[in-house]
This record gives structure tokens, C-alpha cells and sequence, in this order.
């Protein structure tokens, strides 16, 4: 769908004191490549799962005799968190959207959309750029703080890691790009849920599974597809590779190098016309693997 970026440089670095991430300093060259084919078998394994049996909640993998690859859950893990973004059509936003000023002052902007449930607080500069604010929030979230619930926050955190997602504000830039640079995203149309599902304007829980057939396309990175592409099973689901940008995510956190899921979004957005949600998906790194094999 676009014209792809480089790959990030991922040679070792120096990662701050009792940082989990190093990705390969202090391992033996024969040590890594054993760590970087059992990474590449383990990618393998998470994303030919949701291509061929689709998305599975925690306790479902768990269910299935799987292993689950998660992070800190605020529920026992029954549901599948996804972000709601709006397409950026005039006649989408004139037949489905109310405005109204937020009682509560705050400068924001109170936005409800027709079939979808609540509404959700809008900083007044953005109440005309909605799609464009939402695609953003979905993604990166608020930088002025070091947590959060975006889908670029959640993907950088892990479970074993202490704070837990309070502190992924405090992860080194270097150590940010490894774990985004290992990830998918999944882009549902919304119309494929409206009937069973109440769905959230801000963050919408869908029961599991959700079946490959809901989905409009998976995108991955193009390091990820260069590493694993050929053993990717065959799929009807589109495949899109994405390449590089700089965002910055957290407070007082230099920009880093994201994977560019925003531009395609965009695509899909302007092509469907209609809204979607977003679900990200951690794949391992190089520690992760470390972590799970010891």
C-alpha cells in the first residue's frame, strides 16, 4: 500500500541499570543465533495463530494449551482491548457525530458518534481535526505523561517488568524502538461488530475469538516480514508492510523510531470510509526470549 522504509539499527547498546532489554551485548555469536532463531519461531508461531485461528483473548490461549505472550491485564484477560479510530470523511462527520461543550470546562469538547457507546473529552484545538486527533491518541496517546494506555504504550511494556506499565516512561529510547519494532497490528472494520458488540468511542472490549474474517488487514514491520516472511502461512487477510517514523511517546523522552502504522491507517481509513478498530500485538524480542527460556 506504500513504499516501505529502512529497517532500524538494532546493534547492542548500553541499557540502563536493571533494564531486562540488551538485545545482543554480553551474548556469545553462538548463543544469539540460537536466541534469534528461537525469536523467529516464536514470532512465527503468534502471528500464524491470529492469521488462521484470529485473535484469542489470554485465558482463551491458556485454554488452548498456548503460552501467552502478555503484559499487565486489568482483567482476568476474557476480552480483546481495541482502539476506535473515525475515517476522515466530511459526510461521516456531518450524518454521525455531535458536539457539544464539555460542562466541566477543561477546554475540551464533549464528542459522542452514533452507535457507539459514551463520549469522550476533546481538547477544543482538535474538536475540528477529530479522525486525525483520534488516530493519534489510539497510537501514541498523551506524551505528557509516562504512562498510558495507547496502543504504542501497551506494546512497549511487558509483565515481568517491575512498575509494570507505570514505568515505561522510564524505558531508554533505544530499548522503546526494540520492543515496537517487534509487533503487528490488527485493523477491524467496525461494521463487522456493530451487531453483536457494544462498542466503546474510546476503547472498545470484543469477545474472543475474533475470527480472521473480521479482519481488514495485519500490518507488520518490514524488519519483522524480512525475518519470518517466508514462513508466514498463506492467508485471504492482506498483508501490509509498514516502515519507519519518529514520534515521541513519552514526557521528557526523545522522539523514537516507531513502526509507521499511522500512514497505513490512513489508507484504510480514506479507502473504508468507515471506522475501525485497532488491536496491537507484542512479538519477542531477543530478552523476551532470554526471559522465557531460562
Amino acid at each position: 500500500m506504500r513504499e516501505t522504509e529502512g529497517p532500524l539499527n538494532t546493534g547492542s547498546f548500553n541499557p540502563r541499570p536493571g533494564s531486562f532489554d540488551s538485545d545482543s551485548g554480553g551474548i556469545f555469536e553462538n548463543d544469539f543465533a540460537g536466541i534469534r532463531e528461537k525469536q523467529k519461531e516464536r514470532s512465527l508461531k503468534i502471528i500464524n495463530s491470529i492469521l488462521t485461528r484470529g485473535i484469542l483473548s489470554t485465558s482463551d490461549q491458556i485454554a488452548n494449551g498456548d503460552r501467552p505472550f502478555t503484559s499487565y491485564d486489568i482483567d482476568p484477560g476474557y476480552y480483546i482491548c481495541t482502539r476506535v479510530v473515525l475515517p476522515p470523511d466530511e459526510s461521516f462527520e456531518e450524518q454521525n457525530i455531535q458536539k457539544s461543550s464539555n460542562p466541566f470546562g477543561f477546554g475540551r469538547t464533549t464528542v459522542k458518534v452514533n452507535g457507539m457507546h459514551g463520549r469522550i473529552g476533546v481538547p477544543n484545538e482538535e474538536k475540528d481535526h477529530l479522525a486525525d486527533f483520534m488516530l493519534r491518541d489510539a497510537l501514541y496517546g498523551n506524551r505528557n505523561f509516562k504512562r498510558g494506555w495507547s496502543i504504542m504504550h501497551v506494546l512497549a511494556e511487558r509483565k515481568d517488568e517491575p512498575g509494570g506499565l507505570i514505568d515505561i516512561g522510564d524505558l531508554t529510547v533505544k530499548l522503546t524502538e526494540l520492543r515496537l519494532a517487534q509487533s503487528m497490528l490488527v485493523v477491524m472494520p467496525i461494521s463487522k461488530f456493530q451487531k453483536r458488540t457494544r462498542l466503546s468511542l474510546w476503547e472498545s472490549r470484543l469477545r474472543s475469538p475474533v475470527s480472521p474474517d473480521k479482519f481488514e488487514a495485519v500490518l507488520l514491520p518490514e524488519r519483522v516480514i524480512q525475518e519470518v516472511g517466508t514462513g508466514i502461512k498463506e492467508t485471504t487477510v492482506p498483508i501490509l508492510s509498514v516502515g519507519n517514523v519518529k514520534r515521541q511517546l513519552f514526557k521528557d523522552h526523545q522522539p523514537c523510531e516507531v513502526p509507521d502504522y499511522e500512514s497505513t491507517v490512513r489508507n484504510i481509513l480514506e479507502q473504508t470510509a468507515e471506522p475501525v478498530l485497532l488491536h496491537g500485538v507484542r512479538l519477542p524480542t531477543h530478552s523476551d526470549i532470554r526471559r522465557i527460556c531460562k
